[in-house]
């Protein structure tokens, strides 16, 4: 999985960006002088926008991410969450982020029990599922329904505090993107990938979004409360003992 990412970062990767200082108006504005450790920071993610009031922290597999985000200041650590343990100590993170990341885990169930284990208890976790109709590949489908997402976070032992979607996944975004690809058969995959991306942002706006069920929303948010920090290995334990029916 690591060389999948080595370059999967350029210095400019705007596209992100909004999407961050979303997040960290909604979440994340009144946050000061906290541990934070972000899985998944990339080239800088929104630690880069935290680090000034706040000890942050962040892991990324990829090679070209981590080389940028240390230029900017940020202490940054190559691991494979799906695979390898966090090098910090158990309960020393008041928050952890890991924001469009889960999506591309080999083991999205380590990265839980690696979560749990590193922030204290009743620390803060915000992380995001994406909306399955957003054509994003998925190696475990049905974890990304909002309801399956939603009950996979309590039954590893989370409280749910609140939930909140980015963007809009409009019903039609499957007819629209796959027309949108048969026209532009003449064109790269990437300007076809900005088409739909700007048409995405445009129906991302806040008159659009006010209006939207968060069943049509682009990426969920999920704020969680880590009320165990063996919450996950306790669920593995129940299923464990469950037996065959």
């Amino acid at each position: 999985m690591i060389e999948a990412y080595n370059d999967y970062y350029t210095e400019d990767y705007p596209k992100t960006i909004i999407r961050h200082k979303w997040a960290i108006e909604t979440f994340l504005s009144n946050v000061k002088n906290k541990r934070i450790l972000e899985i998944g920071c990339g080239s800088g993610g929104m630690i880069e926008f935290l680090m000034k009031t706040n000890e942050v922290y962040g892991a990324d597999v990829s090679d070209s991410g981590i080389k940028i985000a240390k230029r900017k200041g940020l202490k940054v650590f190559k691991v494979d969450i799906s695979e390898q343990r966090l090098p910090f100590k158990t309960g020393v993170f008041d928050y952890v982020l890991m924001i469009g990341t889960i999506e591309h885990l080999m083991n999205p169930q380590k990265a839980i029990n690696e979560i749990q284990r590193v922030l204290r208890k009743e620390g803060i976790c915000l992380i995001t599922a994406p909306n399955y109709r957003n054509e994003h590949p998925f190696i475990y489908p049905y974890l990304f329904r909002y309801r399956g997402f939603r009950n996979y976070l309590e039954n590893n032992g989370f409280k749910i505090i609140r939930m909140k979607s980015y963007g809009v996944c409009p019903p039609f975004y499957g007819f629209y993107s796959g027309f949108l690809r048969r026209i532009e058969l003449d064109k790269s995959k990437k300007d076809t990938s900005l088409r739909i991306g700007k048409f995405v942002r445009f129906f991302s706006n806040r008159f659009f979004t006010f209006f939207k069920p968060h069943y049509f929303g682009w990426e969920w948010y999920f704020e969680v409360k880590n009320m165990d920090p063996k919450g996950s290995l306790k669920l593995f334990d129940k299923v464990a003992e469950s037996g065959m029916y």
